[in-house]
This record gives structure tokens, sequence and C-alpha cells, in this order.
């Protein structure tokens, strides 16, 4: 694994009980730092797709992950 860029493919399903909307995400992710096993910023573009009313909504969004390991010594 590279320690100073990755990409990241996710899908998931929401299904909404008290609604009529059922959403489907696609998204894409990219990971750039100068050490991913301490912190990365994360930025997201993705499509979100409604099932019910076959409309599609495009999102983008960032973000920071800081590594927080809670038992170091088993590295």
């Amino acid at each position: 694994a590279n320690r100073n860029f990755d990409v990241t493919l996710g899908t998931k399903l929401d299904l909404f009980t008290s609604d009529d909307v059922n959403l489907w995400h696609v998204n894409l992710g990219f990971g750039f730092s100068s050490d991913a096993s301490k912190w990365a910023l994360r930025p997201e573009i993705g499509i979100i797709k409604d099932l019910d009313n076959f409309s599609d909504y495009t999102w983008y969004s960032a973000g920071v992950a800081l590594i927080i390991r809670f038992n170091p010594a088993e590295e």
C-alpha cells in the first residue's frame, strides 16, 4: 500500500421504512497524505440515485482522517 495516496470506491443502499424513498449511493474517494498511517485528506465525489423517482443527485465532500491507535504495542 502507498503511504501517500489511495483510492476508494464505495456503494451503499438506503431503504427508508417511513418514506417512499430508496437511495443508492456510489462514491469515489481519494486519500492524500505524507503518512497515511497517521492522517489523510479525503476528498470524495459521488452520485445518489433515487430509485423511486428515477432522479440523480451529485455530491462532493471532503474530510480529514486521523488515525488513533488504542494499542500501539501491537505494531
